[in-house]
């Protein structure tokens, strides 16, 4: 896939925009508030903060709630995109293609499930790419792959059998799409490079923990990998993948529970460190932007975390281990 040449340079107004943004995200401190409450005292306290949480704050229902926290982050996302010139919606618009990527997968997921149209269409991500009547004509669809044909999701054409196929493939497309799109930018589009660098590197050493857990090679399924995740991928077990990871100090701290949760939750962390370096190496670029969204979409994993750990009556340590570092 190919694309034009782009110039980004700097846009202090967007940016003094979403400065703003970003003072209304939640700080460590009210974590730490969040922590000793009900779910339904954090709820409304969010209230005033995610406006959309006020049709469900008396509800129990947690596919209401994620669908309302969902709705919000994509208002947000949509609103950078208002006060954005023409070359920044190109970037926010491939960076949100990552959740219409994700509906996609729920899609098939559905489809290889048997579950019905009606319940898959709650589980779906608002889009900021697409109306909604895009993924209800997919849910139509007789198959995983006359979804993606329907989709024009030009993916890889190696056999697509199992779930995974159709997961991998979707990611590779995406991230080649992303890699493709960073090497047409140019001006302050270094920046946006690296960014997505990392994000392809932190993807593949998902790729190799989740082949190990399978007991499937990793080989043929990184994305573009670099030298330092091929001799990643030479790991014969989880523990030593994990102490490679750790002896080269891209996870902190070794995982001590349910190793390949810890690791995925270190790994997270791992990425966030890296790209939150990369904004503040880079300020009034692009990459102001992508680390808002970024940090909006962590804020709203960990509230999906907080509130249902709170309404299943998880203990208070078991939900900060899931958490998110922010």
């Amino acid at each position: 896939m190919k694309f034009k040449k782009l110039r980004l340079g700097f846009y202090p107004y967007a940016f003094a925009r979403v400065s703003v943004m970003k003072s209304d995200l939640i700080t460590g401190e009210m974590w730490k508030q969040y922590m000793k409450m009900g779910p339904q005292e954090i709820l409304r306290g969010l209230v005033d903060r995610y406006k959309e949480i006020s049709e469900v704050a008396d509800t129990k229902d947690t596919a209401a709630l994620e669908m309302a926290l969902n709705k919000s982050m994509m208002n947000s996302f949509r609103k950078l995109h208002r006060i954005s010139d023409e070359k920044l919606q190109k970037v926010i618009e491939l960076y949100a293609q990552r959740y219409d990527i994700e509906n996609v997968k729920t899609i098939i997921r559905g489809k290889i499930a048997g579950i019905p149209s009606a319940d898959v269409e709650q589980l779906l991500l608002p889009s900021l790419n697409y109306p909604h009547s895009f993924f209800i004509e997919l849910m139509k669809k007789e198959t995983p792959q006359d979804i993606l044909d329907t989709a024009s999701f030009s993916v890889e054409t190696r056999t697509l059998r199992e779930l995974s196929d159709f997961e991998h493939a979707l990611d590779t497309y995406y991230m080649k799409m992303l890699l493709a799109f960073s090497d047409a930018l140019c001006g302050q589009g270094k920046a946006f490079s690296n960014f997505i660098t990392t994000e392809v590197m932190h993807l593949n050493l998902k790729i190799i923990m989740r082949s190990l857990r399978e007991g499937k090679p990793s080989d043929e399924l990184l994305i573009q990998p670099t030298s330092d995740v091929l001799s990643f991928a030479g790991s014969s077990s989880i523990e030593e993948f994990a102490r490679a990871l750790h002896k080269k100090n891209i996870i902190e701290t070794m995982p001590s529970g349910e190793i390949y949760a810890d690791l995925e939750i270190a790994l997270d962390n791992a990425l966030l460190r890296k790209e939150s370096l990369l904004i503040h190496q880079h300020p009034l670029t692009v990459n102001v932007m992508l680390g808002f969204m970024l940090l909006k979409e962590i804020e709203v994993k960990n509230l999906k975390i907080v509130l249902k750990g709170k309404l299943f009556g998880l203990h208070s340590q078991d939900i900060e281990r899931l958490v998110i570092a922010s």
